[in-house]
């Protein structure tokens, strides 16, 4: 049924156009009941709305298999469950299914549980609880919790405050927290006070590691080796920050900790090694006098040669100038004339 609510000769100007089992003017300009086909382009100059229910754009591929491309615009919107099909959802609270894979949500709360591979979301406090392989997920407060017996891997994640209790994860952010092995994680420790507390910043198997049993996985750091035959390694170098001018250098700080009674909290750090930024003094007290200085809680624990040496006599070619060695009745050094010794006696 067509009907025209007015016309004007010269300009034909159409009122309300219904098409269609519509016996009634809804005050829309186009009103259709059924089915709408544009062959060629539709333009919109203002706002496309789906005010009932949740709404789906589906993009048919011109295949027999019938692989739809959903796109879902809005607020708890839950995917078909159309075999391998491509979702992109927008919105918060959406749900994906058992049978996606390459699904994508941006906004919030969105639960990709049981969403395949491949999936990416953006945004906050989404969670992804299957097994499955290669999630991105941007965002904070984000909850990845898989079986403690999957072998699902590949999950990269940046955000904060994100909790992960499975395995094979990268994770960038600040506050994570974490139950399993195998996870890279850069994250800061605590966070910033005021004008700028202090910050703990962590590489390795996180800032606390919640496992139930076992010793906190050990970090290696090494540079990388040379690929093909008889290549050599790359050279290690743990640097200290660099300041301009006249600036004092940095120390670079070898710290461990002591441990504590009892109790559950991690240990503080402590300081126990300084190489000096200005001098390069080796010591394990912050103001060392020479380039190696050793303070010990027991005077007799600072400096031990373990392995006794007697040299043969002066001319002795073993050692260089300087090196020291000893044996049961005396001290002996290496000069620039050969070794030299001094008698020991009991007291």
């Amino acid at each position: 049924m067509l009907y025209l609510t007015w016309l004007c000769i010269g300009y034909i100007l159409i009122g309300n156009v219904g098409i269609g089992n519509i016996t009634v003017d809804n005050g829309y300009r186009l009103d259709v009941s059924g089915s709408a086909r544009v062959s060629s382009q539709l333009k919109v100059e203002s706002d496309i709305v789906f005010k009932q229910g949740n709404k789906t754009i589906s993009i048919i591929e011109a295949n027999d298999s019938y692989q739809p491309v959903s796109i879902n615009i809005g607020r708890t919107n839950v995917l078909n469950t159309n075999d391998n099909g491509r979702h992109i959802t927008i919105g918060n609270n959406n749900t994906g299914n058992t049978t996606k894979v390459w699904q994508y949500m941006i906004g919030q709360g969105n639960n990709l549980s049981a969403a395949q591979f491949s999936t990416t979301a953006f945004g906050d406090y989404n969670t992804i609880a299957s097994a499955d392989t290669y999630q991105f997920i941007y965002g904070s407060g984000n909850t990845i919790n898989y079986p403690s017996s999957t072998t699902s891997r590949g999950q990269f994640i940046i955000g904060s405050y994100n909790s992960v209790l499975h395995k094979y994860s990268s994770i960038l952010g600040n506050n994570q927290s974490t139950t399993a092995d195998n996870q890279l994680i850069f994250a800061d420790g605590n966070s910033n006070s005021g004008g700028g507390g202090y910050r703990e910043v962590y590489f390795g198997s996180g800032p606390e590691s919640n496992l139930s049993g076992g010793l906190g996985a050990p970090v290696t750091v090494h540079a990388s080796g040379g690929k093909g035959t008889d290549k050599a390694g790359g050279l290690l170098r743990l640097a200290a920050g660099k300041g301009t001018g006249a600036a004092v250098p940095a120390d670079l700080i070898l710290a461990t900790t002591f441990s504590n009674t009892s109790g559950t909290t991690l240990q503080t750090l402590t300081d126990r090694w300084y190489v000096k930024g200005e001098t390069g003094r080796l010591s394990n007290n912050s103001m060392p006098t020479s380039l190696l200085d050793i303070v010990g809680a027991a005077g007799y624990e600072q400096f031990r040669l373990r392995t006794s040496y007697t040299p043969t006599s002066t001319s002795d070619t073993n050692g260089s100038t300087g090196d020291v060695a000893w044996d049961d009745d005396y001290i002996y050094i290496k000069t620039t004339a050969g070794w030299k010794r001094t008698t020991l006696s009991s007291f």
